[in-house]
């Protein structure tokens, strides 16, 4: 007979745990790029679980090319900065301990967003069918509202909830794979600090012009209207995360150099 339901829940949970304690350790530089994992037996012992539980976190951290799992070499901490994969983005900005490191790294994720909404526009204003047309113009409403009434939580929520429509639009297996783990990190992100969602006078301005864009079919100036747009917005939070990036640097110069 196989495990009962609850049992297998909680094996699956404790793997999970597992998982998430190892990740956090790697990704905060307690385990170094070269460092071999104590054997199975010792890690089972340490977390008080089984060796198939275990070999389940072990499973999820390959999985994610944070470490090699070779017979008879064990396990070894691979170098993340180098192997690790989009998911990772959202624990390590959570984990990392080089503040310059991470502010870099959350610049370079909203660089990544820009770069996925100009191409999310430019193909919604070429792909885009009535029915998305009709769902942009009902979130742009709504983010017109937001905007007057000055309802920040509800901003920020809509916000990602448009950027999600307009992926919707474009209609493209790419755009939307990228989109999944991008807004899911930087909806954690805006959710836990919402001094990263910053607007500008010219938001609703914004709106209107890159709605009027793709329904007339424009692309290039739906991707003019969002690149001035987050040029803008961009400015306004490299200059509220500077001195934090300049902090960082000077407390770890010879790291935040290295990366």
């Amino acid at each position: 007979m196989g495990h009962s339901m609850p049992e297998r829940n909680k094996n699956d949970n404790l793997a999970l745990s597992i998982y998430e304690d190892l990740l956090k350790r790697i990704l905060c530089d307690d385990l170094k790029p070269g460092t071999r994992l104590p054997s199975e037996r010792e890690l089972a012992a340490h977390y008080q679980t089984n060796r198939n539980t275990l070999r389940e976190a072990l499973r999820k951290l390959e999985h994610a090319h944070l470490v090699s799992v070779r017979h008879g070499q064990g396990v070894t901490i691979l170098d993340f900065r180098k192997t690790a994969t989009v998911e990772c983005l959202g624990p390590f900005l959570m984990q990392a301990r080089n503040p310059s490191e991470q502010i870099r790294t959350l610049l370079d994720l909203l660089m990544a967003r820009v770069q996925l909404l100009e191409m999310s526009v430019a193909l919604a204003a070429q792909r885009a069918k009535p029915e998305d047309i009709e769902q942009l113009e009902r979130l742009v409403e709504l983010q017109l509202h937001n905007f007057e009434t000055d309802d920040r939580e509800a901003l920020i929520h809509d916000d990602v909830e448009l950027i999600n429509a307009l992926v919707d639009a474009a209609h493209s297996l790419t755009a939307r794979w990228i989109a999944n783990t991008l807004l899911e990190v930087y909806r954690g992100l805006i959710s836990r600090t919402q001094s990263l969602w910053v607007s500008d006078p010219s938001f609703p301005d914004y709106l209107r012009c890159l709605l009027r864009c793709i329904s007339e079919n424009d692309p290039e100036g739906a991707v003019s209207a969002t690149r001035t747009y987050y040029a803008k917005i961009d400015r306004v939070l490299l200059t509220l995360l500077s001195p934090l990036l300049e902090a960082g640097r000077k407390s770890n110069p010879g790291h935040s150099e290295a990366v």
